[in-house]
């Protein structure tokens, strides 16, 4: 997938004409005293990187060091770019899923690991890989103020006050109750435990994932909201995929309600069909592959982003990278635990459930994240 081109800014040649923007998007703002171009609206939620962009570009350093140059600095250059290595490993990737798929090749956890483990050094980019590495054996030990209970890619350490925002986010404690289900579940596969034990890990573990489908009742009614965002997106391409997007996750999460009205028992049992069932599934599947792609287009944006920013705002940024370069790896891993809930010939339930807590430990992070950085 190629990175998305930005929109370019327009001034009105006119007071009419910027009138007449103005009222049709309130929001709009106004040229600067400098003359510099005015911002581009976006609407879609993946497009606010978009704007960050723009914003980082047209401040007087950035735009000094642009017009020196006559283009943006290298390493945003790269960063936005796809390099040949990447294709180089998806073809051979590529070969081995299709062989999994057709079943001609037996599938394992390792090869299936293997495989979703390259999926993500592709979309995050091999130089990428190799630079987070660089950055991490080069960190610098911990100050003597620090703590186990920092919160990381934040300024917050977890105590009474921070606690308290967590616990008030619906979001945060539903996340947090995936985490418990997930570990019991391991705990149940593991066979480390006696047949009983094992078997009260595995009911306990029912009995979060019940708790969790109330938490997530009639959660696809926001999907609307995206889109009205996904029909303002500009680019063709992008827009198109927004539209998918939305389709992917109505499907799921109305899907999903249905069949928890059954798991809760409001609906008796064998009510739903299983292809009823395995149908939000595929739809998770789908929306799991659209996401890794969307996702891989932003994280290249956003990479332009915190290269160009500097001081505080520069950190800011680097801190929003981290987490969306998580959150992509989060993607891929929900596309292992897809292979297991559509009940795929070559699923494993120890890759799907190492998978599931993986996903369920980045979403808890990722809304910690946005509740501790408001």
């Amino acid at each position: 997938m190629t990175a998305l081109a930005d929109t370019p800014a327009s001034t009105p040649t006119t007071e009419e004409a910027l009138s007449a923007r103005r009222a049709k998007s309130p929001t709009f703002p106004s040229a600067s005293s400098e003359g510099r171009p005015l911002k581009t609206c976006r609407n879609s939620t993946y497009a606010a990187v978009l704007d960050e962009l723009d914003e980082v570009k047209s401040s007087p350093q950035v735009a000094a060091k642009l017009s020196e140059g006559a283009t943006d600095p290298q390493p945003a250059k790269e960063a936005a770019s796809l390099p040949l290595t990447e294709l180089a490993l998806a073809v051979p990737v590529s070969i081995v899923i299709s062989s999994i798929v057709g079943g001609s090749t037996p599938a394992s956890w390792g090869l299936l690991l293997s495989v979703l483990v390259t999926m993500a050094v592709i979309l995050l980019g091999v130089s990428t890989v190799r630079r987070i590495y660089r950055d991490w054996k080069a960190r610098p030990s911990p100050g003597p103020d620090a703590s186990w209970l920092d919160i990381p890619l934040t300024d917050a350490t977890l105590d009474v006050a921070s606690a308290n925002k967590l616990a008030n986010s619906a979001q945060v404690r539903e996340k947090g109750l995936k985490i418990v289900q997930y570990v019991l579940k391991a705990g149940a596969y593991s066979e480390l435990f006696p047949k009983e034990a094992a078997k009260h890990l595995k009911t306990l573990a029912k009995t979060t994932s019940t708790a969790r489908r109330f938490f997530k009742f009639a959660r696809w009614i926001k999907h609307f909201d995206d889109y009205l965002a996904a029909k303002d997106e500009k680019d063709g391409t992008m827009r198109l995929l927004l539209y998918i997007r939305v389709a992917a996750n109505l499907g799921a999460d109305w899907a999903e309600d249905v069949c928890s009205l059954e798991r809760i028992g409001f609906l008796p049992k064998g009510t739903l069909s299983v292809g009823f069932m395995l149908f939000a599934e595929y739809c998770q599947m789908a929306l799991a592959l659209i996401e890794m792609g969307l996702s891989a287009v932003m994280v290249r944006k956003q990479q332009q982003v915190s290269v160009l920013a500097e001081g505080k705002a520069g950190l800011k940024q680097q801190r929003k990278l981290a987490m969306m370069r998580l959150e992509l790896i989060k993607f891929v891993s929900d596309l292992g635990k897809a292979i297991y809930d559509c009940e795929l010939h070559f699923a494993h339930e120890g890759l799907f459930i190492g998978c599931s807590l993986f996903s369920a430990l980045i979403s808890t992070h990722k809304n910690i994240f946005k509740v501790l950085t408001k």
